[in-house]
């Protein structure tokens, strides 16, 4: 049979000289006393002080506290991996939605301007993503343009998987040129 834990009742120990460590170990910390267990329990001061010593109760309350610390700690980095466990498929979400929204852009609606931001903001949170594999870290971009039709905010662009990444880049780079020329040849007609 295992011994029991400090904060259990021992094998030496009677039913009432338990029940007293029990009220001082379920006890606040710092509100414990043998007086206060004595006169919650109806006993004597000078018996529930020996069976403190007898049962060495400090010893087996510091082990108690150390245990309850220990629980707490547990818990708490259990809530927090599962915060961020949420926080993740949140991220992941908001990615696949703006993924999803970067699909669906109508290049023949961006102008010059925007097309080429864009392609820039591909570039760099490429760039970065590919720098900052092992960091961990999280980036946010914001493309705004006043009066503009683009605002793009893109977190962690480097989970889309590499190729789906050069072929939104290839495609935005196609766009920009054919835009440019466009333009150009809008200049030139306009002379």
């Amino acid at each position: 049979m295992d011994s029991p834990k400090p904060w259990e009742r021992r094998n030496d120990e009677s039913a009432p000289a338990f029940e007293a460590f029990a009220a001082y170990r379920d006890m606040p910390a710092t509100e414990r006393s043998y007086r206060d267990v004595a006169r919650q329990l109806g006993k004597s001061a000078t018996l529930i002080a020996r069976w403190g010593s007898t049962h060495k109760w400090p010893e087996r309350v510091a082990a108690y506290d150390r245990h309850l610390e220990e629980q707490w700690l547990l818990e708490q980095a259990k809530a927090r991996r599962k915060a961020a466990e949420r926080q993740i498929r949140t991220a992941q979400l908001a990615q696949s939605k703006a993924a999803q929204r970067l699909l669906e852009l109508d290049p023949a609606k961006l102008t010059v301007a925007e097309l080429v931001r864009l392609w820039e903001l591909g570039v760099r949170v490429e760039r970065d993503a590919m720098t900052d594999l092992h960091a961990g870290t999280t980036s946010k971009v914001e493309v705004t343009e006043d009066g503009g039709r683009l605002q793009v905010a893109l977190t962690r662009f480097r989970e889309l998987p590499p190729e789906q990444r050069r072929t939104h880049l290839a495609e935005l780079a196609q766009d920009v040129a054919r835009r440019a020329r466009a333009a150009g040849d809008e200049d030139d007609d306009g002379e």
